[in-house]
Order: C-alpha cells, then sequence, then structure tokens
C-alpha cells in the first residue's frame, strides 16, 4: 500500500497523543511472564498447568523478511518439588502443535533452582523468551512459537529497584564425529533505576558461537562469534519515553562481509486502563539501523536476508502500535510502515495464556 503522506501524519498522531496519556516504555509482554513460586518449603509440591494459544500474522512484502502465519498451541505441565527452603527441582513436560502441520513436539522441563535471598540460579530449563526482557532488535517475538524453550545455565536477581539477568544457552551439542558444528548463546541484561527514580538505565549483551574441535563439519560451514549489545534508558511520568542505541560485530567477519553495524530505536506507549477488563495500549516504534544484524533478533530490524540474499545497508521504518492487553490475553495490531519502501504491512497478533497452579 503506498503511504507517501500517512507515514508523517502517523508519527505526529502518536507523538501528540502521547503528551496526554500515561505512557510505558516498552512493549507490554507481561502475559508470558511465569507466576511459578521459587520458593518451597522441604517436601512441599506446587503443580502448574499452562495453556498458551497464539495466532501472529505478518502480511510483510519485503525482502528483508516476507510474510509469514503462526497459529498453534502449547501445553506446559509441571512440578515443583521443595528440596531445602532455598532449593527445589521443577521437573514436566512441554507440547506444541502447530496447526495446518503433522509435526508434533515434546520435550521436557527440569530444572533446579536455587535461591538465596534476591537471587535465583538455575540449570536446566531456563526462564527464557520474553522474560530475559531483551529488546526487539534483539529477540524475534515469533520465536514464543517456533522455539521458546531454552536450556542451560541462568542466574536472576529480581529488585524492586533493579533486574539482573545472566543466562547460558547450550542450542547444539557435538560429540565425536558431529556433522555440524556447536552452538550457544550467552547473554546479560542489567537493568537499574537512578536513586530509586522515575529515571532507569540499561545494558543488554549477547554473544553467539559456532564453532568445535571434534566435529566433521566441513570448513564451508560458518564458525565464528557474533556480538549484540544495548544501551539505553527509559523515563517514567506524564510523559514516559525509551532510546537505545544497539551494535553488532563479527571480528573476523565469518558469517558475512558485515563486520560492524549499528542502530537506534526509540519507542513509547501510552495506556488507557479499564480497571480489571483490561489496558488499551497505543505507541509507535521507530528504528534506523546501519549493516545491523542479530542472531535471534527480530528480521525486520535487521539489513541482510540469508535466505533471500538481500542486502540493505540503511533500514529505517516505524511501527504505529495498538494493543488491547488483559489478564489472559493479548490482542495486537503493529503494521510496519517503510518509508524506503513507500508501504504499510500490516501485523496483527492475539494470545491466550491460561495458567493453573495448586
Amino acid at each position: 500500500m503506498k503511504v507517501p503522506l500517512l507515514l508523517p501524519i502517523v508519527a505526529f498522531l502518536f507523538g501528540f497523543l502521547s503528551l496526554f496519556t500515561p505512557v510505558q516504555a516498552q512493549v507490554n509482554n507481561d502475559l508470558f511472564q511465569s507466576s511459578v513460586p521459587v520458593l518451597l518449603d522441604s517436601g512441599k509440591t506446587v503443580q502448574r498447568m499452562e495453556i498458551l494459544t497464539y495466532l501472529r500474522n505478518t502480511e510483510y512484502y519485503h525482502p528483508i523478511e516476507q510474510g509469514q502465519t503462526w497459529l498453534g498451541a502449547q501445553v506446559r505441565s509441571e512440578w515443583n518439588f521443595g528440596i531445602t527452603p532455598t532449593t527445589h527441582a521443577e521437573l514436566g513436560v512441554w507440547w506444541s502443535n502447530s496447526f495446518g502441520s503433522t509435526e508434533r513436539s515434546f520435550r521436557p522441563l527440569v530444572a533446579i533452582v536455587y535461591k538465596p535471598l534476591q537471587w535465583e540460579w538455575r540449570m536446566g530449563t531456563l526462564q527464557g523468551g520474553t522474560q530475559h526482557r531483551l529488546i526487539e532488535p534483539l529477540y524475534e517475538i515469533s520465536r514464543m512459537a517456533e522455539n521458546p524453550l531454552e536450556y542451560g545455565l541462568q542466574a536472576r536477581r529480581l529488585g524492586t529497584y533493579s533486574f539482573v539477568d545472566v543466562w547460558l544457552e547450550w542450542q547444539k551439542a557435538i560429540q565425536v564425529g558431529s556433522p555440524y558444528k556447536e552452538v550457544f548463546q550467552a547473554g546479560w541484561v542489567m537493568e537499574q533505576s537512578i536513586r530509586k527514580s522515575n529515571l532507569s538505565l540499561y545494558a543488554q549483551g549477547l554473544w553467539t558461537h559456532h564453532g568445535g574441535q571434534v566435529d566433521t563439519a566441513p570448513d564451508s560451514v560458518y564458525q565464528g562469534n557474533r556480538l549484540n549489545g544495548a544501551l539505553g534508558w527509559k523515563y517514567s511520568g506524564k510523559i514516559e519515553a525509551q532510546m537505545a542505541w544497539v551494535g553488532y560485530a563479527d571480528p573476523l567477519s565469518a558469517y558475512t562481509s558485515i563486520q560492524k553495524g549499528n542502530g537506534w530505536m526509540v519507542h513509547a506507549n501510552g495506556k488507557w486502563e479499564r480497571s480489571k477488563k483490561g489496558t488499551l495500549r497505543y505507541g509507535v516504534t521507530f528504528w534506523q539501523g546501519h549493516r545491523f544484524l542479530a542472531p535471534g533478533g527480530g528480521q525486520i530490524y535487521q539489513s541482510y536476508n540469508a535466505t533471500l540474499t538481500h542486502y540493505e545497508p540503511k533500514r529505517s521504518f516505524f511501527i504505529p502500535r495498538i494493543t488491547w492487553d488483559a489478564q489472559r490475553y493479548s490482542l495486537r495490531f503493529e503494521p510496519l510502515i517503510d518509508p524506503t519502501f513507500h508501504t504499510i504491512d500490516p501485523v496483527f497478533s492475539y494470545y491466550y495464556r491460561f495458567q493453573m497452579i495448586k
């Protein structure tokens, strides 16, 4: 859809409205946050059952990312066993069904969790996905439907005025003679309020490694290290806002000829709360990137598509957002407005999550 004049009008409208409405600085993903107790007395047991249904449809007509539809359901059932007052075990199963496909996925849920004071140390199934609080250029939301589980090591601290998350996700292990490379990703997220005020600073980092010494993968298979980082601030008041600088580095240019890149993201959300019924949110995201890449990050933010072999060194676009968030579901309309191609690409999402804990 051609939009020669709509882009500045939409940008002005959302900016003007945010002057008169409380604003939330990030896309709201509270629906996906885990609420399982992390402290259990010895011998105590907590059972959790979760059902998530999802529909995400992107009508992208763009060489960086083509449109796709995700429609399906996931079921998560697990038991938490108290071992000591500060340690508990998690054991369960996760099942996923992508509608229209004959493939079914079953994966184990297993972890040992140690929680002294405000820290939580975890080995096994991680508190991953949106719970890392990565910004969109570093985390693709559709990964919740494709590959939501993460396994490895994790340390988290959830304070009143601070948040820390450090993890190592083991994505692919190798043995002697494996015909492929090992893959793991390490990440960290830190957020701190300044003197308990409405202003907070945050930093995020990712290290993605492909390598190994005992495999038999040919030399033509990619191996190397790629780095991503983000530095940003958020302010919460009558007018709230967020801005972040995001970087990319492939020191040896092993993945592509792109050795480094960066981008700027500006995002704001206004909201209108309707008591217990839900919250209407409206906002806009602006992105401007240069030679930016991010393994596992939002593809639309990146400058290169390996599948379509399309390279676009400079990327800039707007995403107006209108969402309705309730206790158990989230309805989202987030079209992509690309001034380079003069197009509007609709994006629609619906998530329903039911959780039972006893």
